[in-house]
């Protein structure tokens, strides 16, 4: 079974070789080799950083909730939900449980570029 890289190239029509160029030009310089790397899942993207998590969002033309569910986190939204102060306590403490600070502020940094985008989009 192909990895979500490779399922997404392939549905907007793109090379590995134009994949690998699209995140040079965003500044995340990779070669070939790791993409390929990626797309056998013998290395992982550093998603964990949100910069990096946008980079390679923009070049598979995704946002970066979308990049999130295609890797497998498990992505709730409800806007207007009675249950939203419930869910944020939820999320603080899965949070809570990451095995570092550096990965709990990364968890954190993403949550917020999720609540921007939703903010940007809801106008």
């Amino acid at each position: 079974m192909d990895n979500w890289i490779v399922k997404r190239r392939l549905t907007i029509g793109i090379s590995q070789t134009e994949f690998v160029e699209r995140l040079t030009k965003q500044g995340l310089a990779i070669n070939r080799a790791t993409a390929s790397q990626w797309e056998r899942g013998r290395n992982n993207p550093p998603i964990d950083n949100p910069d990096v998590a946008k980079v390679i969002a923009n070049a598979l033309e995704w946002s970066v909730l979308d990049l999130l569910i295609a890797v497998g986190y498990d992505i709730q939204i409800e806007i207007d939900s009675k249950e939203w102060g419930t869910q944020s306590i939820q999320a603080a403490e899965i949070i809570e449980k990451l095995p570092n600070k550096h990965v709990q502020q990364t968890a954190v940094n993403m949550l917020h570029h999720i609540a921007d985008e939703l903010r940007a989009f809801l106008g």
